[in-house]
Parts: structure tokens; sequence; C-alpha cells
């Protein structure tokens, strides 16, 4: 005998697409609606939120000239001289050395410690004003050439984020160089301290820890970035950017509307 399959009868819970489109097209009022309040609430967002700018300036490492009376206390010859005498093996030690990494590595130093100040300042202020920490304001990134670091500041206004920014730069560059000053003169009391005790004679030196000692730290002038850029007056908001909320709520609106027609259609067929 021949026997005959029959095809398997199709699955009442299989999904027919059909029958989706068709349920979503007769809830398509309700599917508007619903996109439409979270647009609404998208664009009310952009309109009441804090708008944030920022300001970009780039920076590269100063020249030995431009660090001011900072270069003239490391280049002098009474410091080179001292320098030499506490390491043998600088016999032929240059005065600018590796200045370029110096000032390089330094910059990177100035830069990570002005970020770092500045935000703690800034989360800071926005907890005494009741605002929570927020974001930090200030931050900075080398450009892949290395030849030279960018830094932004963010504000309420492009003139704010602009004006923070060259406070921000200029204002800690004078503590960050009594900084390596002091740093400078302490090392050499401890190399003085530590040949002391070894009975190491090298009075004829002495002068350039007292030449550095004489200097007041508040006198110290100079910078230790150059601008390749100054900081720019941005033309746009970092954020809120109101086109892509608006998309976003476009999107999470339909998507929500379309969930529930979807769930109250299965809801029903389940019941039925």
């Amino acid at each position: 005998m021949t026997q005959h399959t029959h095809p398997a009868p199709q699955q009442d819970d299989e999904i027919d697409l059909f029958e989706l489109f068709s349920v979503l097209w007769r809830k398509k009022i309700f599917i508007v609606v619903i996109t439409l309040m979270f647009m609404l609430l998208g664009f009310a967002y952009t309109k009441i939120a804090t708008p944030v700018w920022h300001s970009e300036a780039k920076v590269i490492p100063a020249k030995v000239k431009d660090l001011g009376l900072y270069a003239k206390i490391i280049s002098v010859e009474k410091y080179y001289n001292f320098v030499v005498a506490m390491d043998g093996t600088k016999q032929r030690l240059d005065k600018d050395i590796n200045v370029d990494a110096w000032l390089d590595n330094n910059l990177k130093t100035y830069l990570n410690l002005m970020a770092t100040s500045a935000n703690a300042n800034a989360k800071a202020e926005n907890v005494k004003a009741g605002k929570g920490k927020g974001d930090d304001v200030v931050s900075f990134e080398q450009d892949p050439s290395k030849a030279f670091y960018i830094v932004k500041h963010t504000g309420g206004s492009a003139e704010e984020a602009q004006t923070k920014l060259t406070e921000v730069l200029a204002g800690f560059n004078g503590s960050y160089l009594n900084r390596l000053l002091q740093n400078k003169v302490d090392t050499l009391i401890d190399e003085r301290d530590l040949l002391t005790k070894e009975g190491i004679q090298y009075d004829s030196n002495l002068n350039a820890l007292s030449y550095l000692g004489d200097i007041e730290a508040e006198n110290i002038k100079g910078t230790i970035y150059t601008y390749l850029e100054k900081p720019t007056l941005e033309q746009s908001k970092d954020k809120p950017k109101g086109l892509i909320i608006l998309i976003l709520s476009m999107l999470v609106g339909g998507f929500i509307a379309c969930s529930i027609v979807l769930l109250q259609n299965a809801i029903q067929k389940r019941r039925s």
C-alpha cells in the first residue's frame, strides 16, 4: 500500500508576521500618541537640562627660555657644578641634556595635576551647592602624533568654558613652577646631608645651594607650556544634543508602544 504523508498542522502559537502587522496597524493611533508623548518629554528635557559647552586648547612644552626665572635657576653655572660634584658619572653633563624630554614630562605632569585640582574644586563646589558631584570639567589627551596636548574645559556657556580654560591653565602654572623649585631645593639639601655624613668635601659648591635658598618661590615667573592654539570659543553645545535626544525619544516611545500593543494582543489570544 502506498502511504501518504500529510503536512503537520501549523502550530497555533507560531508567529504570524502579517497578523502582528495587522494588530499594530489597528492600534496605530495609540502607538503614534505614545511616541509623540516620549518625543515631547525628550524635547522638554533639551530645554530644561543644563547646557554643557566645551572650550579646547592645544599646548606644547615650553622652550627653556619660556621657563623664566626657573630656567635661570636650573642653568646657573653654580648649580651645574654642584650637580657634577654630586655624581661623578656626570663629568660630561650637558646643562640642557634631555631638556626636550624633561619639558615634555613636566608638561604632562603639570596637566595631570592641573586637571585633578580643577576637577576636585569643581566637584566640591557642586556638592556645596547641592548639585551632586557632577562630571569632570577639565580633561586632556595627547595627540596621536604626540606633537601636542589637547586640553578641554566644560562650562554652562561657550564664553564660560573659554574663560575658565584660560584661567585654569594660567592660574596653576605659578604654583607648579614653585613646586619644581622646592623639590629641587629639597633634593639638594638631602644630598648635602648625605654627603656630609660620609665626610665628602664639596665646600666650593655649597654656594649653589645658598643661591637656590635665596630665591623667593613667589617671584618665579615663567610658563611650563606654550599655546599651539589658544582656547577656542565653541559654536555648538556638547550636550544636550537636541536632535539625537528627539530621535532616541521617538525610538524608545515607539518600541514601548508596540510592546504594549503586542503584549495586550498575546494576553487576549491566550484567554480566548
